[in-house]
């Protein structure tokens, strides 16, 4: 007899691949699956997992009365966040693997061991509101230390997982610690209170990474040859991520050598951009525009253009050139051109002859 969890699993999964089903489809799909035994889902069950899926993982399921069909309502009040989506695909993979193991070894997933030890104990906390006792190793110092964490939220990062949360009896600031360098965790038997207006995203907005920066975020911008901007634009790196069209880079002096294809859907904007933050400080350099002096659209010769190559494209982002950011440009080798900020720009240019010198 298939558990809940299984139930549970095979309904969102059946739902969220469809653009809704009735009833009967829903009938009919279950008795098409693995989990079908014989036994009917009655519209009874149907109903109970419904609620349940709501309870449990905030997953709304709602009958549209046009057509009669059940499907998952998305958005902000529905439910279907990245956390639940993120548990829900987990478990979905978990249960087809189940299903086909001879297919196992032809499936491979990356390993964050970071999560093994301490990630349950620090959600665990994070639900009661539990402040934990933590010792913590940073690789910098020789010696642990010991502090009192109050876990607002967990991240994970490039196969690490963070736990993020201010630290002393007095708190003040969240701070960022690796769970691989946490080398154990107690509770204290004190309780702390989760600030109501405090948003984990927004701690993260202006950042690329794990890095967490006061700094007043700015305007990047890069220019990505033509494979690496297919890749930025089926995955862009960061929310505020705007591939410029044609007359966009004309205006801030970066002459392209043949039209700049614009996005798919013409409007020189990429999925998740944010168009009037890219495009209001995008006056012409030739105006004294607020661009200058982030780079004031000058090549690397200082002839005060960039000559791209043909399938170039030019992408801006807002946020703090924090060391994770600065690690992923230099891992992109040059595919990936710094265009603006100069600082930004200088800052990488030295890296890459400190690495070249280690080349010699």
């Amino acid at each position: 007899m298939p558990s809940k969890l299984e139930i549970y699993i095979w309904l969102s999964d059946a739902l969220r691949h469809s653009r809704g089903l009735t009833l009967e489809e829903i009938g009919r799909a279950w008795e098409r699956s693995s989990l079908y035994e014989g036994k009917p889902l009655t519209l009874r069950s149907f109903h109970r997992y419904r609620r349940e899926l709501e309870e449990r993982f905030g997953l709304r399921i709602r009958c549209d009365r046009h057509d009669f069909t059940y499907r998952i309502v998305e958005g902000e009040d529905g439910g279907g966040g990245d956390m639940q989506s993120w548990l829900l695909d987990t478990l979905a993979v978990d249960n087809l693997l189940k299903e086909s193991r001879d297919l196992q070894d032809r499936i491979l997933f990356e390993h964050i061991p970071s999560g093994q030890r301490h990630l349950a104990r620090i959600i665990g906390a994070m639900r009661d509101g539990m402040v934990l006792e933590m010792q913590y190793a940073r690789f910098s110092d020789e010696v642990p230390y010991t502090t009192w964490l109050h876990p607002y939220f967990v991240k994970v990062f490039n196969q690490r997982w963070y736990v993020i949360g201010p630290t002393g009896r007095h708190p003040q600031a969240p701070h960022v610690y690796a769970l691989d360098r946490v080398l154990s965790l107690s509770e204290t038997g004190d309780r702390f209170a989760y600030p109501p207006d405090f948003r984990p995203a927004d701690f993260f907005a202006d950042s690329y990474g794990i890095f967490h920066s006061t700094e007043t975020a700015g305007l990047v911008y890069l220019r990505a040859g033509a494979r690496q901007a297919q890749y930025m634009r089926s995955l862009p790196i960061h929310a505020s991520q705007y591939e410029l069209s044609a007359e966009e880079a004309r205006r801030l002096g970066w002459a392209p050598a043949e039209p700049v294809a614009d996005a798919a859907d013409g409007t020189g904007v990429s999925a998740g951009s944010d168009v009037g933050a890219a495009t209001g400080t995008m006056t012409g350099p030739e105006t004294g525009a607020a661009c200058r002096g982030e780079g004031d659209g000058m090549g690397a010769d200082g002839s005060g253009a960039v000559r791209l190559r043909p399938g170039d494209a030019i992408f801006s982002l807002r946020l703090i050139p924090t060391l994770d950011f600065i690690q992923y440009l230099l891992s992109q080798g040059d595919e990936l051109e710094v265009l603006a900020p100069e600082s930004l720009r200088a800052d990488l240019a030295r890296r890459a002859r400190a690495i070249a010198a280690l080349y010699r």
